[in-house]
């Protein structure tokens, strides 16, 4: 017959214990330690593998041909849970001097991979100072591909094919993006 105590801390801490006893399979559950973890009595915190995490990470957006300055930093946010990323950025006042080509941005906090087949994920980008010639309606995405790790931008426009943006839609020293993307990944913690 199984027997569960529970156990209330006395010191009027808040954490309470419990535990399984008079068995050779016992467990101990304390909610939480004096860490603020909840811990099991088979496990110390280095066991627990980690599931979250965030942090901060330098977004550096250039073009195919780089702009002679050297590629525009901005910044960013990221958190993992599990496998997946969600990242968000902004780099404002992008520099285009000597530019050509599509706009790139590299520095992600971990590296993108492929999951079940597909190897390019898509977000949201939000621009300021961006010439879009065309048609009168576009949305810009971001897009992640996990064949070289970097992040491109894409509109579509009113009747028109998707395109990637480039230096000549960028106004040098005055367009800024932001945006955000969930990606896969099979980093390790």
């Amino acid at each position: 017959m199984s027997k569960i105590a529970l156990t209330p801390n006395a010191s009027g801490s808040g954490t309470f214990t419990i535990a399984a006893p008079n068995s050779d399979t016992d467990r101990t559950l304390t909610l939480p330690d004096e860490a603020g973890t909840v811990l099991t009595s088979a496990a110390t915190v280095s066991d627990v593998p980690a599931i979250i995490k965030e942090g901060t990470w330098t977004p550096s957006l250039d073009f195919n041909t780089p702009a002679s300055g050297g590629p525009t930093t901005g910044i960013g946010h990221y958190q993992r849970i599990g496998n997946y990323v969600t990242i968000h950025f902004r780099v404002d006042n992008v520099d285009t001097t000597g530019a050509s080509g599509y706009a790139i941005i590299s520095g992600v906090p971990y590296t993108p991979a492929t999951n079940n087949g597909l190897h390019v994920t898509y977000g949201t980008a939000y621009f300021n100072s961006l010439n879009v010639a065309g048609g009168s309606a576009y949305d810009a995405t971001t897009q992640v591909d996990a064949t070289d790790g970097k992040i491109r931008f894409r509109t579509n426009e009113d009747n028109a094919t998707a395109s990637t943006r480039d230096a000549s839609h960028f106004t040098d020293d005055v367009t800024d993006v932001r945006g955000t993307v969930t990606y896969y990944t099979t980093d390790a913690f």
